[in-house]
């Protein structure tokens, strides 16, 4: 089974899910699947029963949401079977004006089946045997194991979910990070490290690839400032002899022999940075 072509489909299946465009899902599910939701009881077996329940609640949920950046990690992959697992948040907006924010975890089982195509003959397509959802409750520092600190544990509620097209990166055991673009900060590496570290809104994804590689992929997306840092204009502050500040307060370095080409390609970007 190839890894890369389940890793694309399982993350083009939740982000239409969330856009309320559920063909994708229907289309790639086993007339056996088990379907396991985050909630109690939500608990149902084969393509039938999965079907009704969505045609029952088609007209009554009325919400809508947003995706954060996806990270998905391959497991036990074999031949003819493979297990994917995403993590991202996801935000749950209703009628009634509320919002809600679950750091969710999507497990999907993929095995390939027989299936008779329109030239008659048996062909071998991957189909999601099993799918189960869960919702991770924050981690406090304190907990080893099990969260207990439940009187104490609120909804992030200051974080903003991403839009906009995503990029995709690789990461270590063949883990990809599906990244929205007005999303991340920066990039940074070591100085003798070939991989590189991606800070965003809403945490850190290391990557395998190197800085330079990552250069000339994105230049249209990132401005390299340093030998060390790649930033996002959309979020440079401001500028100054001989360093940068971000929106978040982060401050990296410019080099002398650096700052005249830096200062101007921030002006042609067109964003409202400061330059002292």
């Amino acid at each position: 089974m190839n890894i890369s072509a389940q890793i694309q489909q399982s993350v083009h299946i939740i982000t239409e899910y969330y856009e309320n465009r559920l063909q994708p899902f229907f289309d790639a599910i086993d007339d056996d699947l088990l379907w396991i939701g985050p909630a109690e009881r939500q608990w149902m077996q084969g393509k039938e029963n999965i079907l009704n329940a969505f045609t029952q609640e088609e007209g009554r949920h009325h919400l809508t949401f947003r995706m954060s950046n996806i990270s998905a990690t391959p497991i036990s992959c074999g031949t003819h079977a493979c297990e994917i697992i995403l993590t991202y948040l996801v935000y749950t907006y209703y009628p009634n004006g509320a919002m809600t924010v679950h750091d969710q975890r999507l497990h999907f089982t993929w095995r390939d089946k027989k299936v008779t195509g329109p030239d008659g003959k048996k062909h071998l397509v991957p189909k999601a045997a099993v799918i189960h959802i869960s919702n991770a409750f924050p981690y406090d520092d304190r907990d080893k194991i099990y969260p207990v600190h439940y009187d104490e544990m609120k909804v992030p509620t200051t974080l903003t979910p991403a839009t906009g097209p995503r990029i995709t990166i690789s990461g270590s055991n063949h883990v990809c990070h599906f990244l929205a673009a007005n999303s991340i900060l920066y990039i940074e590496t070591g100085s003798r490290s070939p991989y590189t570290v991606f800070h965003t809104l809403n945490g850190e994804f290391n990557s395998t690839e190197s800085i330079s590689k990552l250069e000339k992929k994105y230049s249209d997306i990132f401005l390299r400032v340093h030998a060390s840092f790649m930033v996002n204009p959309l979020f440079v502050q401001s500028i100054r002899r001989f360093e940068i500040t971000l929106t978040d307060g982060t401050v990296l370095p410019v080099p002398d022999r650096k700052y005249a080409k830096v200062t101007k390609a921030l002006q042609e970007w067109g964003t409202s940075t400061s330059i002292n």
